[in-house]
């Protein structure tokens, strides 16, 4: 292995370990989009499943975040289980996905197109043209 992939390996270990994370600083975004590349390049052989990482490694990857800040890269634990359901009290609801916001949208949008009940229900009807593209009648 070579030197620059094991201390790549060893800026995940210590992100995992820092409460706060590590910050790897960087003088442009694009040595940071670099540095980031590097990282999960380091990494890729065990994400693949190619190769048994040692378990403080394992955990890193399995469980930390690589963003690009303005300042360089972090590394940082993801969301922990306790801090998630704090978020999930504060938002006084289920979180959503994008498709999910996006079909809302678009029963929002047929629905201010339509009159009455009869159209909304024809509206929304799956026609063969969509049927052939996957669409199905709920």
């Amino acid at each position: 292995m070579n030197n620059e992939k094991a201390l790549m390996q060893e800026a995940w270990r210590a992100g995992y370990q820092s409460p706060d994370g590590l910050l790897i600083k960087c003088a442009t975004k694009a040595e940071a989009v670099r540095t980031r590349f590097t990282l999960y390049g380091a990494v890729k052989h065990f994400r693949n499943g190619k190769g048994e990482p040692d378990q403080a490694l394992a955990d890193a990857i399995n469980n930390c975040a690589i963003l690009i800040t303005p300042e360089g890269v972090l590394i940082q634990r993801k969301l922990a289980g306790d801090v998630a359901k704090g978020l999930l009290a504060q938002l006084g609801r289920e979180p959503k996905t994008v498709d999910q916001y996006n079909a809302e949208a678009s029963m929002e949008r047929i629905m201010q197109r339509v009159n009455t009940p009869a159209e909304a229900e024809a509206a929304l009807k799956v026609t063969p043209l969509a049927a052939s593209y996957g669409a199905r009648n709920n």
